[in-house]
């Protein structure tokens, strides 16, 4: 399981609720417990009048999140349900980190991943927030794997939240409630996932031993007349330079039909399967809803436990 890194999760509920947060919308999926499995109990969709996560925060884009969280939230309230937000990964963003050496100190780890990220990023060290997760040796390196957050928008994210009344049991990226649902039905050799969100998509890779080993995220223009053929080319070349390794199958997460286009465009010139995985399998309740644009994402940070 990829760890949680921005806030500890509690324990499963009876009632969960999963929050992701786009750039033009809001969705939040409502899941009760039902024996042994999950059903769902309600979708909710809510557009945002300002675009978020552009900048800096401004006072429009503030309003426009706290208008969404509160109409969200008028609903959630009624149920009691644990929340789990996801955050794009393009605003939490992960990286797996090969070093000759670990730094001992728990401090000297976070200046580390702040100097990283902010090089890489091009943003001042103070803007970002970190945390990183010790993955062990791997071919004469140790591997760290780090996440940084844009302070300013997850802070922002988390006082409307707390305007909104709700106090959320975690908040994190994309990537990791998606690795998390899925990992159970992950084959036993490396692999990747490519996940598709309507604001991005980002592609990751593990070994044979489940480690994360390289992550790619890249925001999607919308612009393009052909937007998934330039994304299957970019997928392509990832695996021409070796930058997913030795993965055996590429996962597929994200909305339905964005995956099945997908995956028409990738077999045949991957040479690997590709395998689509839909994060409403094994839940029962109205589904329909919950298998297109962010509702995807949603449903798989219910899902936490």
């Amino acid at each position: 399981m990829l760890p949680l890194l921005i806030n500890q999760l509690a324990p499963a509920s009876p009632l969960q609720a999963g929050i992701a947060v786009g750039r033009r919308q809001l969705c939040a999926v409502t899941i009760e417990s039902k024996g042994s499995g999950w059903s769902v109990r309600n979708i909710h969709r809510q557009d945002l009048a300002v675009p978020l996560f552009s900048g800096a925060p401004t006072t429009a884009a503030l309003g426009a999140l706290d208008a969404a969280l509160q109409a969200i939230s008028r609903e959630l309230d009624a149920q009691f349900a644990l929340i789990h937000v996801a955050l794009p990964d393009s605003v939490i963003r992960s990286s797996v980190f090969e070093l000759d050496e670990l730094p001992k100190a728990a401090a000297q780890r976070t200046d580390l991943m702040r100097w990283r990220f902010a090089q890489s990023w091009q943003r001042p060290e103070e803007s970002l927030e970190c945390r990183g997760q010790d993955l062990g040796n791997a071919d004469g390196k140790r591997l760290l794997l780090a996440q940084a957050g844009d302070r300013a928008w997850s802070d922002c994210v988390k006082q409307a939240l707390e305007r909104a009344g709700q106090m959320p049991a975690s908040m994190n990226a994309a990537l990791a409630y998606r690795y998390n649902r899925f990992q159970h039905q992950f084959a036993p050799a490396a692999g990747a996932m490519l996940s598709l969100d309507p604001d991005g998509w980002t592609l990751a890779y593990w070994d044979e031993v489940r480690r994360l080993r390289h992550i790619t995220t890249r925001l999607r223009a919308g612009d393009s007349s052909d937007e998934l053929g330039g994304l299957a080319d970019d997928v392509v070349r990832n695996v021409q330079s070796g930058a997913i390794g030795k993965a055996e199958r590429l996962y597929l997460s994200g909305d339905s039909q964005e995956m099945l286009d997908l995956s028409a465009r990738l077999e045949g010139k991957l040479g690997i399967p590709v395998t689509r995985l839909h994060a409403v399998d094994d839940v029962a309740g109205n589904t329909a809803w919950a298998r297109e644009g962010m509702a995807p994402l949603a449903l798989a940070a219910a899902m936490s436990s």
